[in-house]
């Protein structure tokens, strides 16, 4: 529950403003491709040698000179480079020659860019301008490498696209290189790849609308996404992305509920690095309102980088699309709906997530390990094949520490944010979450939910929620629009088979059931009230959720039939049989008293 050392701040929505590349009246047009059918055609049936000399020049290929352009299209001197975003830099492919000549790494250094991403191919356009080098690309990467710049080659053929599990891999590698420093995106004229996966990027990262998108970056860049097929593929990840980024199916009309294990699968994609490590069996939405609670008590203080996230408001028509994508969005020649996106076969979607194209924690590692003496990456045992041994020692670093009382004395994990101030007393934050007013905050909490379907954004607002009864609500509500119980009745019948050893029943369970499980035990027992009755009632409310049966255990009388947790009781209509109602919540009771809970920590990994 404390901050990682190696967690990245989350760079937060990229700042976007409109260039000079798309006139006013034409952004909110539909954008149409750069070459036509056949034009298209042409530059894929002639050699190589033939397309460098007749589309680019050849040795005088001018994306390969500094001799065409203005010094505003030079960003780095030399070399045809242009700004899409404050972090995100669009520019042709570089040569040994200009390193050396225009002392490109040095402008490197100056600007804090940080990662080159090529989206070259070996070998292609060996015949523009001084042509490719052993390496098979215009420059080696070693320079790049041994002078502290990470280095990426996501291979894409000239003027084509990339699976969309390849294009999911690139712009969370961008994301979490952006927390580091700024990010050089290039092909060869740094025009059509790199700006399908700058647009991409900011489908991803500030979730606008695929149009927007490439508008907006052909404002930045003129002649980005070049062809018909890289501007569909914008249309078609923006769809792609619209089932992972809903958290609440239940405010979405077209989506439909499903299980935990479902909405974890779908969660470990848009993840990456550190989270992914530590949310990988708990929602993210769940995590973070219960670090909100603990935080609102000084029992916590781990939400502290995501509040300090750079928020970058959007100009009014690039505001957030994502959750809102309606039939007029999409290009006229796609028949997919959102409908058909949000409903699509899980299993033919994540086999495609699954595939080898999808190396993100690979490029991940790279970018957290840095690189050795010589300059070159540090290698991990991912990167030598053995995925065991990487998942392996990954797990054992996601042991969980969980914090005492101290934690906030410290100082340490709170960077002097106010937010992680502790407000309330434990006794004061459970009487609030089981005997406060639902009417009052319904409107809040619908907001809040609305708001995490549709904005990365929304995960700094909830962090930053200071109402311990929203922030309950907000994960009940989420617990309760699942399609079927967390603790469904398989899981409750191995749990009583062997409740005599509560530590050892949740082996019993499917993995992420029990990480899960022993988190939300681990979080009931630091909200400990001194007052039994109070924390009873906690736990009893908590499970009723958990399994979608009353237990009846607790007696109801003091609590107000208008307060959230009796409201959200009774919307619950079976009750769990008596005898194993009892048994399962002493079985509980007895987990949250064991050893390893007051340690502060559970025996299996989170």
């Amino acid at each position: 529950m404390n901050p990682d050392p190696d967690e990245h701040v989350y760079p937060g929505m990229e700042e976007l403003k409109w260039g000079e590349g798309i006139k006013i009246k034409n952004r909110e047009k539909v954008p149409q491709a750069h070459y036509s059918a056949l034009g298209e055609k042409a530059r894929k049936m002639f050699p190589s040698e033939s397309l460098c000399k007749m589309f680019c020049g050849g040795k005088s290929c001018k994306y390969c000179s500094s001799t065409h352009w203005t010094e505003e299209q030079m960003v780095i001197k030399g070399l045809y480079s242009e700004w899409v975003t404050h972090n995100i830099l669009a520019m042709a492919r570089l040569s040994n020659e200009q390193i050396e000549k225009f002392g490109i790494i040095q402008q490197f250094e100056k600007l804090n860019i940080k990662t080159v991403i090529n989206l070259q191919q070996p070998g292609e356009h060996a015949y523009c301008g001084h042509g490719n080098d052993s390496t098979g690309f215009a420059y080696n990467p070693q320079i790049l490498m041994e002078n502290g710049i990470f280095f990426y080659n996501f291979a894409m053929e000239d003027y084509g696209v990339a699976s969309m599990s390849k294009l999911l891999d690139i712009v969370k590698v961008m994301q979490f290189a952006v927390s580091s420093g700024k990010v050089a995106v290039h092909c060869h004229a740094g025009l059509g790849r790199t700006g399908l996966i700058i647009a991409c990027y900011l489908i991803y990262n500030n979730r606008i609308s695929a149009p927007k998108a490439v508008q907006y970056v052909r404002s930045r860049r003129a002649g980005s996404i070049q062809t018909k097929q890289q501007m569909k593929h914008c249309y078609k990840f923006e769809q792609f992305l619209q089932v992972f980024f809903v958290i609440f199916a239940s405010l979405v009309p077209e989506a439909n509920p499903v299980p935990f294990r479902t909405f974890l699968i779908r969660q470990r994609q848009l993840l990456h690095g550190y989270e992914a490590r530590k949310l990988k069996h708990i929602p993210k939405v769940v995590y973070v309102c219960c670090e909100r609670l603990l935080e609102l008590c000084g029992r916590g203080g781990s939400l502290s980088s995501l509040r300090n996230a750079v928020h970058d408001p959007a100009p009014s028509d690039l505001e957030t699309r994502i959750g809102n994508l309606t039939d007029q969005d999409i290009l006229p020649s796609e028949p997919d709906s959102l409908a058909s996106s949000l409903n699509f076969d899980d299993s033919a979607n994540l086999s495609e997530l699954q595939s080898p194209d999808s190396s993100h924690d690979l490029h991940l590692e790279r970018l957290k390990n840095g690189l050795n003496k010589d300059g070159r990456l540090k290698e991990t045992a991912e990167q030598q094949g053995n995925e065991d041994a990487y998942e392996i020692e990954e797990e054992a670093k996601d042991e969980c520490s969980t914090g005492t009382e101290d934690d906030l004395s410290s100082g340490d994990s709170l960077n002097g944010s106010l937010s992680s101030r502790p407000i309330y007393s434990v006794n004061e934050l459970c009487h609030s979450i089981v005997y406060g007013e639902l009417s009052v905050e319904e409107e809040k909490i619908r907001n809040i939910e609305e708001l995490l379907n549709k904005s990365d954004t929304a995960w700094q607002d909830l962090a930053k929620e200071d109402s311990p009864l929203v922030i309950f609500m907000v994960m009940i509500d989420w617990i309760d629009q699942l399609n079927e119980p967390i603790l469904r009745s398989q899981d409750v019948s191995l749990i009583l088979e062997n409740s005599n050893t509560p530590a050892k029943a949740l082996l019993n369970l499917e993995t992420s059931t029990s990480h899960f499980l022993n988190y939300i035990i681990l979080v009931i027992s630091k909200l400990d009230p001194g007052d039994q009755d109070l924390h009873e009632k906690l736990l009893e409310l908590i499970l009723a959720h958990l399994c979608q049966k009353r237990f009846n255990v607790c007696p109801r009388s003091g609590t107000p039939s208008s307060s959230a947790s009796a409201a959200s009781l009774n919307a619950i209509t079976d009750s769990l049989r008596s005898e194993d109602a009892y048994q399962l919540f002493h079985f509980f009771q007895d987990l949250l008293h064991s050893k390893d809970v007051q340690k502060g920590h559970s025996k299996r990994k989170f």
